[in-house]
């Protein structure tokens, strides 16, 4: 008796079932993961044809797509495909909140290396792959688009145009437009890439010109700089000068310059004729230098153009290897229509004159200095309104004045720390009684003479004629202003706790922002004061 031949099943014995799409194109990229594959990509859209033969097949390749985000906002229907649940390469991840003072709960995440979904878009009914491959040590993202091919030849000659489904393409331009506009995000380019935050977003929503405290013509100004700017392209085009302008926000931290950005990107992005799409630039860092950056930052502001391109922190962004470059890309042969750069800094001074003087590049700068008494008024009758009809704090409308007049020197982020620190002592039951001795061990305190710093502290460098130069930093110390306080505020609980939280922070204030450097060449008799 003859049995079968050698390696085949037993006669009669059943034979295994044939491997499904999803098992072909799985086992694959099993494969593929275990070997060093030159061009990985091209082998899993391959592995995906085979499985597929009655599908037309789209590459796209670190395309910035929002596919399944479109299908989220409710334009499309996807559903994941775990075939026996084994047959994709996805991982888990627990999300916590952002905080631990948040009370919302946690969730799970994924992480999708290999997964394919079915998508309902148009009547039409789609196979979506996603895959994340390493080339050339990079980690590359792309989705295959698979698209039921017509069986009527007459009709795929009609739909297939060129090798690209007619089909295919409309979905793609579909999710592009969706890709390209925000939702409820802002754009931000960090870590060599650009992505869109809602966090950041978020934090600007309550940002209103209401909130920036400062001198009304600058204020003015600024608004019809800026948001002007956006309303006059036809202008711009009638006097054949570029549509693209540069403002510079500089001058002593901690005055406005982050708040009059955050009320720019909010009022922007609320015009109702055109909205403005804010660029947020983090960092310049890359492997491949700061020139790939700079490149990347400006080729999505010409994408997105009408936007506001903003440099936080300029002198830190744009360094020497770099500065070069970055003219380039502001001046160069590239289009820059319809965007408006905003750079901030606090220290002007730090910038290349080719920056900040060179017409055509940062045309307008605004000069941020301490509050003067009306500002400081004002920012005083600005958290006023938060206690409006409060009967835990009691803050008068005169109480403005006087605390006006005792914050002279203050930035407005001393003022606010003053305000919180007067919250906190009212609140743990302080009442200002010891006004009096505060005020006398504050005399006493900034009554020392200005001194220098001890050397281990101070800037060394070699001067002219081999002597060494040396930052000798003196302080320059200050007394809180004299002032009388009328009759009928003197027992007012709150205003004595921010009379004496002002004292305490009048020493910090000196340290922080009232130092002056010297700088002396010693050990060389023949060596320059400069």
């Amino acid at each position: 008796m003859f049995g079968p031949p050698w390696g085949a099943p037993a006669w009669g014995a059943p034979t295994a079932p044939p491997p499904t799409s999803q098992e072909k194109v799985f086992n694959t990229w099993q494969e593929i993961k275990g070997m060093s594959i030159a061009d990985p990509v091209f082998c899993l859209e391959q592995a995906v044809r085979d499985a597929h033969p009655k599908h037309h097949v789209t590459r796209l390749t670190n395309s910035g797509l929002e596919l399944l985000e479109y299908a989220s906002a409710g334009h499309a229907v996807a559903e994941r495909l775990t075939e026996f649940g084994i047959l994709d390469e996805v991982s888990r991840e627990y999300c916590p909140p952002s905080s631990r003072l948040d009370t919302k709960a946690s969730t799970l995440g994924e992480e999708t290396i290999l997964a394919r979904w079915r998508y309902t878009w148009d009547d039409t009914e789609f196979l979506i792959y996603k895959a994340k491959c390493r080339v050339d040590g990079c980690l590359t993202s792309l989705f295959l688009i698979l698209t039921p091919m017509p069986s009527n030849p007459a009709l795929m000659s009609e739909l297939v145009v060129e090798g690209h489904h007619r089909k295919t393409d409309a979905l793609i331009l579909a999710v592009g437009d969706y890709s390209r506009e925000l939702h409820d995000e802002v754009h931000v380019f960090d870590s060599m890439r650009w992505t869109k935050s809602k966090s950041l977003w978020r934090s600007v929503q309550s940002a209103s010109w209401d909130d920036v405290i400062l001198d009304p013509v600058m204020k003015s100004s600024i608004i019809a700089d800026v948001e002007g700017f956006f309303g006059s392209r036809a202008m711009y085009a009638r006097l054949k000068v570029p549509w693209k302008r540069g403002v510079i926000l500089h001058g002593v931290p901690g005055n406005g310059k982050t708040m009059t950005i955050k009320a720019l990107i909010n009022s922007l992005a609320r015009r109702t004729e055109m909205p403005v799409q804010a660029l947020y630039v983090k960092s310049l860092d890359s492997r491949r230098g700061a020139k790939s950056s700079i490149k990347q930052i400006f080729d999505m502001a010409r994408l997105v153009a009408p936007c506001l391109l903003i440099f936080e922190d300029l002198d830190s962004l744009v360094t020497d290897e770099s500065k070069a470059y970055f003219l380039n890309e502001v001046d160069g042969l590239e289009a820059n229509d319809g965007i408006l750069m905003i750079g901030s800094t606090n220290h002007i001074d730090r910038l290349d004159p080719a920056i900040t003087k060179r017409p055509s590049r940062f045309d307008r700068k605004y000069h941020y200095g301490l509050p003067a008494y009306a500002q400081r008024a004002e920012y005083a009758r600005y958290w006023r309104k938060n206690f409006e009809g409060s009967e835990d704090v009691d803050f008068p409308e005169e109480a403005c004045d006087i605390i006006a007049q005792i914050t002279e020197g203050y930035s407005f982020a001393y003022m606010k720390e003053l305000f919180i620190s007067s919250l906190m002592d009212l609140a743990r039951g302080g009442t200002g009684e010891d006004t009096e001795d505060t005020e006398e061990a504050a005399a006493a305190k900034t009554a020392e003479k200005p001194h220098a710093v001890p050397a281990a502290e101070q800037g060394v460098s070699v001067g002219e004629g081999g002597g060494v130069l040396k930052d000798v930093v003196t302080t320059t110390n200050k007394r809180m202003p004299e002032i009388t306080v009328p009759e009928f505020l003197r027992d007012n609980k709150f205003l004595r706790i921010v009379r004496k939280q002002a004292k305490l922070l009048l020493s910090e204030i000196d340290n922080a922002s009232a130092q002056t450097v010297q700088k002396v060449v010693v050990g060389e008799s023949r060596g320059k004061r400069l």
